[in-house]
């Protein structure tokens, strides 16, 4: 990337076939990132900064990065961390990528596609959209502050594609906890249909990656049943 893909700034991040928003629930080290319906508040908003090939994400209300640490097994889910973490973004017509690695061979996925709250956020191997919305263009004008009243409302427009299904057990639970685990499944989906399928077949060609898995479920205290497809 030759610029910032993500210019400096205050954000609301969405998942992109889910519509639900990022938060970190407290300030807790290790705390699982979960999504949850638009609210507006402070533990919704996150500072973005970095460089040309990277970008550090801050929780606006608790100070805390977005960080992840891979382990050989079990669920691998995105967490929060008092040091900075760089994450790799892309950009494909409007929908951004994050992926700890510049490769993307994976990707941050919000778990099962599901849009309940509390939803964990994990690193899958795939190709998963988000969406951001400048906390500005809905009603913020102090960050950490609320929308103001009679502010618009988060837009997300959805088209999902499923993935193949992956041959892995599903594990499931809550998403508020700490954890940090590996990667189980996802679903490629995105915003633009024909355009951004068009996109994701590129950058996976680019990356010298064509495979995608499928998602399964997750849990943050027990195994449960079988695959989830």
């Amino acid at each position: 990337m030759s610029s910032q893909v993500l210019a400096a700034g205050t954000y609301f991040i969405f998942g992109g076939t889910t519509g639900t928003a990022l938060e970190f629930a407290d300030d807790t080290p290790g705390r699982n990132l979960t999504a949850w319906q638009y609210t507006g508040d402070a533990n919704q908003q996150w500072n973005i900064s970095g460089g040309s090939n990277s970008l550090l994400v801050q929780n606006v209300m608790t100070k805390q990065y977005i960080s992840f640490s891979s382990t050989p097994s079990g669920p691998q889910y995105v967490t929060a961390d008092s040091q900075p973490f760089d994450w790799f973004v892309e950009e494909i017509n409007g929908t951004f990528f994050f992926s700890p690695n510049p490769t993307f061979t994976s990707s941050w996925n919000v778990d099962g596609g599901f849009i309940a709250d509390n939803t964990p956020v994990i690193v899958f191997h795939g190709l998963t959209p988000f969406l951001v919305n400048l906390t500005s263009s809905l009603g913020v004008t102090e960050p950490g502050s609320s929308p103001t009243s009679g502010s618009p409302s988060p837009s997300v427009s959805v088209v999902a594609m499923p993935a193949p299904t992956a041959n892995n057990q599903s594990t499931s639970g809550s998403g508020g906890g700490s954890h940090v685990g590996a990667i189980v499944g996802g679903v490629v989906g995105g915003v633009g249909g024909l355009a951004l399928i068009g996109g994701l077949l590129w950058l996976a060609k680019k990356k010298g990656w064509l495979c995608f898995g499928g998602r399964e479920t997750m849990s943050e205290k027990k195994p449960t049943g079988p695959t989830v497809f």
